[in-house]
């Protein structure tokens, strides 16, 4: 994220209660690392696993660049 200078909205699930049961409830589990994408239609993806996360985001500003 640095690397790219993305920024990105940071919750500690481990020591914030509040977030931990967001993520449960939300999300499904508690694991970490999650990126939780809202979609325009009112959809909520969840990504858990770095690869997939890193992946996500170099496809997406990829996009942007083309534009």
């Amino acid at each position: 994220m640095r690397r790219r200078s993305i920024k990105i909205d940071l919750k500690d699930a481990k020591t914030d209660l509040a977030i931990k049961e967001e993520l449960i409830r939300e999300g499904g589990k508690h694991k970490v690392p999650c990126l939780r994408i809202a979609k325009g239609n009112k959809e909520v993806q969840w990504l858990y696993s770095s690869d997939e996360i890193c992946r996500y985001l170099d496809d997406k500003l990829d996009q942007l660049k083309v534009v």
